[in-house]
């Protein structure tokens, strides 16, 4: 007969899996339990709250500005369901502000969200190696310059993650955000 032993140790690394566990269902529960119907206000009202919790997943480099700004660009109905999320939701005690970009005119942000077919070579270009986290959504391979994509898969939104380009832009991604990606390039 085998007898286990239980350390205070054993119980902290336990409660640590759970706690991960936990945290990672909550993510899910949150960004995952719609289903990407045929209303396009639905699809982007999930985006804007997967925008939202990849936040509360990176870590930027410490930031002085009174607002955590997000930029988002092209003609996509996600701006206005970003903004009704910074209505509701702060980071980190700062208010969000959200910004429509215009490519070649590029505010200073923390969060660039490009959607669909705009083109993010004038965007990877200006924030090369800049604290800035680029999210995009094609449903191909993430864009190089792209540290998350968003994608579509089976009427539900899934994403993906580059870290090389997060490292380069000096920005960390937690591993509970990176065990829950679909894809993960190092």
């Amino acid at each position: 007969m085998h007898e286990t032993t239980t350390t205070p140790n054993n119980r902290k690394s336990g409660r640590a899996h759970w706690r991960t566990v936990a945290l990672g269902l909550a993510f899910l529960l949150s960004a995952f339990v719609q289903r990407v119907g045929a209303q396009s206000n639905s699809e982007s009202d999930l985006k804007a709250m997967f925008l939202y919790n990849f936040i509360k997943y990176v870590e930027w480099p410490a930031s002085t500005g009174p607002t955590f700004r997000i930029g988002v660009v092209g003609n996509t109905p996600v701006l206005e369901s970003v903004r009704k999320v910074a209505e509701q939701k702060r980071v980190n005690g700062k208010a969000i502000e959200v910004v429509p970009v215009v490519p070649g005119q590029w505010p200073d942000v923390q969060l660039l969200f490009i959607a669909g077919t705009a083109p993010i070579d004038d965007a990877v270009n200006h924030f090369n190696a800049k604290p800035v986290l680029i999210v995009t959504e094609v449903n191909k391979r993430i864009p190089k310059g792209a540290m998350i994509n968003l994608l579509n898969r089976d009427n539900k939104i899934r994403f993906e993650l580059n870290l090389t380009e997060a490292k380069e832009s000096n920005l960390r991604i937690s591993s509970q955000l990176v065990n829950l990606a679909e894809n993960v390039i190092q």
